[in-house]
């Protein structure tokens, strides 16, 4: 079984971060992404707190500088971890493809949106409910509805006002999201906030969608996108891992970086600090210099 030095579960900011700098000190980094690189940055519509973009920078053209400078640090192994776990010194990795031992592990495995309807809803609205913006088709005079009323809701609703019409439905009275976001959404025509909203029912008349509220009001859209939060994606680790997984941390052989752990703080700054550092704790565990 073949040994890697270090394995980074996960090709969003952190894990690309990460793979630079650990090219810089001689590592050749495997890298494993089950979707495409950038992580959220694939959901963002502009990425406006990233220092050296003063005017802001779409989040998929972030993803394609990431990608470029990555370049020959990579490359991306397009695989899906089954399991990863930690025997006799190493950790194993199983994808769909193959299993492998590494010395270090880096989990950069992110996020996963978090699903508030059953399978059997979730099949009746197929092709028409989504949970990342980034799987909708490009859409044209169509009617939205957002369910959640945070940061993601409000940025999800402006990437997508252009053309359509765009309801955000929150469960308060005053949503909660950024202040910036708030008074650009407020001055577009084209989204409207319902706040102090219960949905009641879901369901699906044709190619519309209808949705159901506590006073018995009904709104009609064409496609229903969920912005409910988000949960770590770590699925992945097997029970005798999780068991150990403090232990491992503190000794400094894996490391947690990015938005998997950083809970609300899911800031692509952020993010990429945490795969530089994680980087650099690994060069200081082994004297700077890879096996």
């Amino acid at each position: 079984m073949k040994i890697e030095e270090v394995a980074i579960i996960g090709a969003g900011p952190a894990g690309i971060a990460a793979a630079i700098q650990l090219r810089r000190y001689g590592f050749k980094p495997r890298i494993i992404e089950q979707a495409e690189p950038g992580g959220l940055l694939n959901n963002a519509r502009r990425v406006e707190n990233y220092p050296g973009f003063p005017k802001g920078i779409p989040g998929r053209e972030l993803v394609r500088l990431l990608r470029l400078h990555l370049g020959d640090n990579g490359p991306v192994d397009h695989e899906t971890v089954l399991n990863a776990d930690y025997r006799n010194r190493y950790f194993v990795v199983k994808t769909d493809r193959r299993t492998f031992r590494a010395r270090f592990l880096v989990v950069a495995s992110g996020t996963l949106p978090i699903r508030i309807f059953n399978e059997r809803t979730q099949k009746t609205l197929a092709g028409r409910l989504f949970y990342e913006p980034w799987s909708m088709p490009l859409l044209k005079d169509r009617r939205i509805a957002i369910l959640g009323a945070g940061d993601a809701a409000f940025d999800y609703a402006l990437g997508r006002a252009s053309g359509n019409k765009v309801w955000i439905l929150g469960r308060r009275t005053k949503p909660r999201c950024l202040t910036a976001l708030w008074r650009c959404c407020r001055k577009n025509p084209n989204i409207k906030y319902l706040g102090a909203t219960r949905l009641e029912s879901i369901g699906r008349d044709g190619r519309s969608i209808w949705l159901r509220f506590g006073s018995g009001n009904i709104l009609m859209v064409d496609y229903v996108l969920v912005a409910a939060g988000r949960k770590p994606c770590l699925g992945f680790l097997s029970s005798n891992l999780r068991k150990n997984i403090r232990i491992l941390m503190n000794q400094k052989k894996l490391w947690l970086i990015g938005d998997v752990k950083n809970k609300r703080y899911r800031q692509v700054g952020i993010s990429v600090g945490d795969g530089i550092r994680c980087a650099m704790e690994i060069a200081d565990r082994t004297g700077g210099v890879a096996r």
